[in-house]
């Protein structure tokens, strides 16, 4: 964590105390997720603590344990078609979450949920299983074939953005938009209003042209040896769910195939089985507020709204595969 001012440790300490003792849920109560909330809201420990106490109410009500056992079958048929995981680093530490909206294959709001919460959890475990002492990802979003018969429900795009937004704070540290139809513009003024400002900052909006040039940010900030070549890498080996969703929790999909060792290192398996503990109790003192579990969609920051991404113009452009 960065080194704080006299006032930043001071609403550390706060926090510290609001939460002493508290179950996260799966989640670790420590500095780093204090951190994480504060600087959310601007180190503002009256609406970090409601921030995390509403993550908290939620990942209660969100029933972690059931995600990754009873709904173990509805993670493998959301995951079948490939359209959302965890593959490799960039040349940070930052994990890499695919996502080809063109594999849509359920539609179903609460199978999608479940689906991008389990994807961003293994994310985080992954990074953690490194222990490089990253904590922010990215999202490598591919429009390739996209048209309107994928788009998702509005209700399931608005829900994304809120849980990325409110429950997985400063996590985000890009977003990369590859191949993105006219259409998807129009969808983007529609949820724009639910995005806030901080967000809309590490969007990366990537045209055909660009796609695996030196120039490309994303060629940039991640070895092209790490890369679908999809999205301007090398690797050409395709993702097979199967062998993905077997795997070990804490093992991105790039490390699969690699070859990495399954076996989990010895510090780590105490971590998981201390959180597996962790995820048996019910913390009776976190009560759930008058509002919904889910809190509306609120800009993480009063910064000035950055300008709106300039819609393409209206050119044919040759799909690259």
């Amino acid at each position: 964590m960065a080194e704080l001012n006299a006032k930043e440790q001071e609403a550390l300490e706060a926090m510290r105390t609001a939460f002493d003792g508290e179950d996260g849920f799966g989640m670790p109560m420590n500095d780093l997720t204090y951190g994480r909330y504060l600087r959310a809201r601007n180190f503002n420990v009256v609406k970090a603590t409601k921030m995390l106490r509403e993550t908290l109410v939620w990942r209660k009500e969100f029933d972690f344990p059931k995600l990754y056992a009873e709904d173990k079958p509805i993670i493998a048929n959301e995951n079948s078609t490939g359209k959302m995981y965890v593959r490799g680093y960039d040349k940070e530490g930052s994990a890499l979450i695919y996502m080809k909206p063109v594999h849509e294959n359920t539609k179903d709001h609460v199978g999608n949920i479940k689906h991008l919460v389990y994807t961003m959890e293994r994310a985080i475990a992954c990074m953690d299983a490194k222990g490089q002492g990253c904590s922010k990802l990215s999202l490598v979003i591919d429009y390739d074939g996209y048209n309107t018969s994928h788009m998702p429900p509005f209700k399931t795009s608005t829900e994304t953005l809120n849980i990325l937004q409110n429950h997985y704070p400063e996590r985000l540290k890009c977003a990369y938009t590859l191949r993105a139809p006219f259409v998807f513009y129009a969808f983007f003024r529609m949820v724009s209003p639910f995005i806030d400002p901080v967000t809309k900052k590490k969007i990366c909006m990537i045209k055909n042209a660009e796609v695996g040039k030196d120039a490309c940010q994303l060629n940039q900030e991640v070895d092209r040896e790490v890369l679908e070549t999809c999205v301007g890498g090398l690797d050409e080996r395709p993702f097979v769910s199967a062998d993905y969703i077997a795997a070990p929790f804490h093992l991105d999909y790039l490390s699969i195939l690699n070859g990495v060792s399954t076996a989990e290192p010895a510090a780590e398996v105490a971590v998981v089985a201390a959180s597996l503990e962790e995820l048996k109790v019910v913390d009776s003192d976190v009560s759930t507020p008058s509002t919904p579990a889910t809190p509306a969609l609120t800009p993480l920051a009063d910064e000035e709204v950055v300008e709106k991404v300039e819609q393409p113009e209206q050119e044919s452009e040759a799909v690259v595969a």
